[in-house]
């Protein structure tokens, strides 16, 4: 008994940390292939695409801030709810998304609309969440040069226990892309004042 727990410990050790390799593999080739986009469009597609499979949700979307109408509207989705396209808003502190934007850390539920401490303050955008049953969401800031550019969120149709590891991953992901946004951003300035 004791041979056959410490061999199925082995082999879940080993299983572990091949996946630990084949993460760290993706990670290095998404912030290679980051670091090597100049198009902010190219970035904003690759973060959400390489969320997705990274992390195996169902769905990822990139928040970002529009000063003009003070909170966060998508920027860029992939496998996302279809019918939020550029309805969707919310205001910082509204959702995982608004939370995890007004307060710089991640912020997740296990199945946001059976949770009471969810609320938001657009019923519209409120409406088009719920009737896409959403369960379980996981937000975390992008923080460009100590400010906070929106948020990158996943989403599972089932409630889901995020683990550390999950949210980790998830923050990781959203660091590299705002170091791409900023280069991106840098560029484009650049171009336009040589234009200028």
């Amino acid at each position: 008994i004791g041979n056959a727990r410490f061999i199925e410990q082995t082999q879940q050790a080993r299983a572990e940390a091949e996946a630990r390799e084949r993460e760290a593999t993706q990670l290095y080739e998404i912030t290679t292939q980051l670091a090597s986009s100049t198009d902010m469009e190219g970035v904003l597609d690759l973060i959400t695409a390489k969320t997705v499979d990274l992390l195996g949700c169902e769905g990822s979307g990139i928040w970002k801030y529009d000063e003009a109408r003070g909170g966060l509207v998508l920027a860029r989705t992939h496998n996302f709810i279809p019918e939020l396209g550029q309805q969707a808003f919310l205001r910082p502190g509204d959702g995982t998304a608004g939370r995890a934007f007004q307060e710089r850390r991640p912020v997740g539920s296990r199945d946001v609309f059976s949770d009471p401490s969810w609320r938001y303050s657009d019923p519209a955008s409120e409406g088009i969440f719920r009737a896409a049953a959403i369960a379980g969401v996981q937000s975390v800031p992008i923080t460009v040069r100590d400010e906070v550019y929106g948020a990158l969120t996943i989403l599972f149709f089932q409630p889901h226990d995020f683990t550390d590891r999950e949210v980790q991953l998830l923050q990781t992901l959203a660091d590299s892309a705002a170091v791409a946004i900023g280069n991106a951003r840098f560029i484009e300035a650049t171009q336009k004042a040589r234009a200028e």
